[in-house]
């Protein structure tokens, strides 16, 4: 045993313990990931909640005094619009305010009257012209006939309003004069589209997107415009076999579920509520990965654990470990070895499947409508507050057909660009963007005019194809295991005008990142994969006033990213690198196993012999070294480059022991068993320090 029992007992026993504590470690790490997520998601929720709360406690509160005034007291037609105007303009989430009255019941006239207020385009509209409101089988009068018939207010709808032109709800009050006689129905008619921005602007994150279902599950809200009213999540969970989670959702006032998300494709996290008045269900719905925030400190947990049971597996073998046996120190040597190797392993393999997702400094990361909308609204509140007029929102897309990425940080890409201009508000430049990371002192970027066009009556579509090289900053500081983030940084040119470019995500079928919107299905990039494309927003300061002598709006501008994520390819530089550092260590350890001083020794091993073969071994490997350094000119040492000073060492290491080693042939260590102890705890040693360098580089 190479231990004596008592230190083995000992060590053994310590790391039951930390086995123990690094268990209990990524147990809280899970759990307090998993609690940030739940707690991040209700509260958006809630407060999801609470607003259409408020909002139809309102409607309700005043649709009901509205109702009682009309039945306390009589007015003309004219004086029912003025107040049916007065009653719209109080509610920025309503379509409009409707009184209906049954033939002869309100006034004398025996005639429909039916006075609708538009309070989109401020005026009133006939809407016994339209329809006859009182006929059940015409589909869109059921915000008459209901009330009427179970004589409470209620809620009606959603449905397509044919007045309204859009999707409403109705809150209708069915109205009564003396003796409960009947006399028509007071609906306040709720605009979808309307109420939907304004509690969008609540979705906090840069992943999230709310959706709304009535009682029986029928979606009336969604980014995905084609779901609205076509879609029922019940169908949803017969497809794709979620049925209990379905029931969950219909079934509970509130809750959370972790599911794929049918819109995104990724794993998400869906918080849902049930609101008061009429039963819908406000659900907003994150990205798991985004939600829970960066893996790293989970991932460390998980690596010290298998550590630490690794270490428990090599302290199990110890008694196994004969020093009388030069066999089993063997079989110990190749363990420890395996043991190492396969820590390291995991953490390569971590790598290789580490997802998109990151920390973004000045920037905000914006998946969805949802959180756009929440972002614009946030800067417009903070224009508001400032004094100042917001940005004109100029909606820009792109679309790239091919990307090449150089060794060094510069990259080329061509494609197509569009913007969506007011067409009151033509665009003066001869194209409405820029690159800002064009590579200077060359004509790096090449733009043309394709096609303008109206895209209806109050919008301009311009389209131009571009081809462009630019500059940009990679980190490969963990070549060959990098991942790289291109932000292809876009901005009017001229900051000073008052214009921001937004996303143009209506030109998107899919947003999910995963999905790589924007990006040729049929682009090819050599030396990478490409694994995600996302828009974001970048804050960017100014400090010049661009010769017009007057200040900014703000001291910042939000330049719009378009962001490539792309992971290299391990295969070649695998081959190219790794495989010949392996070959250089595996070379040292053969002359170093060849090493001998016995009598019978007929190797040829001399220590002359052994520094020409380590100098032309470090002249390979230097050569290999000064390769990737052409190849990628950082400023830093790449997790790489750390295996080649690594050998370096060795070889010094080397040329000292055989010197030592002919030098002192009865020296305690270096003269047990023909310099057992080094050859030993040779590639143990390589192992471990190659797993601590990875550790460190990498977490």
């Amino acid at each position: 045993m190479i231990l004596k029992r008592s230190i083995w007992f000992i060590l053994l026993v310590c790391s039951v313990i930390f086995i123990s504590w690094r268990v209990l470690s990524l147990i809280d790490t899970q759990n307090e990931r998993k609690q940030k997520a739940i707690t991040t998601g209700q509260k958006v929720s809630i407060n999801i909640k609470n607003k259409l709360d408020s909002v139809f406690s309102l409607i309700e509160k005043d649709g009901k005094i509205f109702a009682k005034e009309i039945e306390d007291k009589k007015y003309s037609e004219e004086q029912l619009g003025e107040l049916l105007k007065k009653e719209a303009s109080n509610h920025n989430w309503l379509s409009g305010v409707t009184l209906a009255f049954e033939p002869g019941a309100y006034f004398h006239d025996t005639s429909l009257v039916g006075i609708y207020f538009d309070n989109e385009d401020k005026i009133l509209r006939d809407i016994d012209e339209v329809y006859d409101y009182r006929n059940p089988e015409i589909e869109t009068t059921m915000w008459y006939n209901m009330p009427k018939k179970q004589g409470v207010p209620l809620y009606v709808g959603p449905y397509f309003a044919l007045v309204a032109d859009e999707l409403v709800i109705d809150y209708a009050i069915p109205m009564y004069m003396a003796e409960k006689k009947f006399i028509g129905v007071a609906t306040f008619t709720i605009s979808l589209n309307k109420l939907s921005e304004d509690i969008r602007t609540l979705v906090d994150g840069r992943s999230g997107y709310l959706y709304l279902t009535d009682k029986n599950g029928l979606v009336i809200a969604h980014p995905n415009r084609d779901y609205i009213l076509n879609f029922n999540i019940q169908d949803y969970g017969t497809e794709k076999n979620e049925s209990n989670h379905i029931k969950k959702i219909l079934n509970s006032q509130d809750g959370y579920l972790e599911h794929n998300s049918l819109y995104t494709g990724v794993e998400s996290m869906l918080f849902f509520h049930t609101t008061e008045g009429p039963k819908w269900k406000a659900a907003v719905v994150y990205s798991t990965t985004d939600l829970r925030g960066d893996p790293k400190k989970l991932e460390q947990n998980v690596f010290l654990l298998s550590l630490s049971i690794s270490l428990l597996v090599i302290l199990l073998l110890v008694p196994v470990a004969n020093t009388s046996s030069t066999r089993s120190l063997w079989w110990f040597s190749m363990l420890v070895c395996i043991v190492f190797a396969f820590n390291m392993a995991l953490i390569w393999y971590v790598q290789l499947d580490v997802d998109y997702s990151e920390e973004l400094n000045n920037r905000t990361r914006v998946y969805s409508k949802d959180a756009l909308d929440s972002f614009l609204h946030k800067k417009k509140t903070d224009f508001k507050q400032l004094g100042v007029d917001p940005y004109l929102e100029i909606p820009t897309g792109i679309h790239i057909n091919e990307l090449e990425v150089s060794y060094s940080y510069d990259m080329a890409l061509s494609g197509k660009i569009w913007q969506k201009w007011p067409k009151d508000m033509d665009l003066k430049e001869p194209v409405g963007f820029e690159f800002d990371q064009a590579i200077p002192g060359k004509r790096s970027v090449s733009i043309t005019l394709e096609s303008k066009e109206l895209l209806d009556d109050n919008t301009w579509l311009y389209k131009w194809n571009f081809s462009a090289g630019l500059k940009i900053f990679f980190d490969y500081n963990q070549y060959p295991l990098d991942q790289h983030y291109i932000d292809i940084r876009l901005s009017y040119p001229d900051p000073t005008e008052g214009i921001m470019l937004i996303p143009d995500f209506s030109s998107y079928e899919v947003l999910n990142p995963s999905a790589k919107p924007g990006l040729s299905p049929f682009m090819f990039v050599p030396r990478f994969t490409t694994i995600a494309s996302y828009f974001s927003f970048r804050s960017t300061p100014i400090k010049t006033f661009y010769g017009k002598g007057s200040k900014l709006k703000t001291p910042e501008y939000e330049s719009l990213e378009y962001n490539i994520v792309i992971k290299r390819r391990f295969l070649t530089p695998f081959i190219s690198y790794v495989i010949p550092f392996l070959l250089g260590a595996g070379i040292i350890f053969f002359l170093l196993f060849s090493l001998s001083n016995k009598e019978n020794d007929n190797s040829g091993v001399t220590v002359m012999g052994v520094v020409q073969g380590m100098a032309a071994l470090f002249f390979g490997m230097l050569f290999a070294h000064i390769n990737i350094r052409n190849k990628i000119p950082t400023p830093d040492i790449t997790y790489l480059e750390s295996f080649y000073f690594l050998v370096y060492m060795m070889i010094i290491l080397l040329i000292l022991i055989v010197v030592t080693f002919k030098k002192f042939p009865n020296h305690p260590f270096f003269g047990y068993k023909d310099n057992l102890i080094v050859k030993l705890t040779y590639w143990p040693t390589l192992f471990v320090i190659l797993y601590f360098i990875t550790l460190v580089k990498f977490y």
